[in-house]
């Protein structure tokens, strides 16, 4: 798997995230593997040595700390529903 492999898939797992959140993320992510590229690591190696993108998503969820991080991703029906039910409370 190349760098931009590596970074694209981990976008994608971080999709449940802000935006902005995300870009940060995988701003991190960058960063940390052009390091072990720059410290002599090849690529293959330096991507290798990173956690799974699903992985690092799933410790950013669990850490307690991150919670306001998640957005929360509300269907068109759910939506609808409480805009619907709302004058029924």
């Amino acid at each position: 798997m190349t760098r931009n492999d590596y970074l694209k898939a981990l976008s994608r797992a971080l999709s449940p995230m802000r935006k902005t959140e995300r870009e940060t993320t995988v701003a991190f992510y960058r960063e940390m593997l052009d390091d072990k590229i720059r410290d002599g690591m090849s690529e293959e190696e330096a991507v290798g040595s990173m956690e799974p993108a699903g992985a690092v998503f799933a410790a950013i969820q669990t850490d307690p700390e991150n919670g306001d991080k998640m957005k929360q991703k509300l269907s068109a029906m759910t939506v609808t529903l409480l805009i619907l039910g709302a004058p029924l409370w």
